[in-house]
């Protein structure tokens, strides 16, 4: 995603469905959830596959 730190307020209705999807969401009262971590990795399993015997697998 993106941020916008600095939206200008207004009561057009038109520029707020222009606006990322978190911004619109909080400025029709909505609760957004931010991940916290952008790694998705799952490092307890990434030792495991890196054991398997993959041919042209690249690290």
């Amino acid at each position: 995603g993106e941020v916008q730190e600095d939206v200008e307020e207004t009561n057009d209705r038109s520029s707020v469905e222009k606006l990322s999807t978190d911004v619109q969401a909080m400025r029709e009262k909505y609760i957004t959830i931010t991940p916290l971590q952008y790694n998705f990795t799952y490092g307890k399993q990434l030792g495991y596959l890196q054991k398997w015997k993959i041919d042209n697998f690249r690290e």
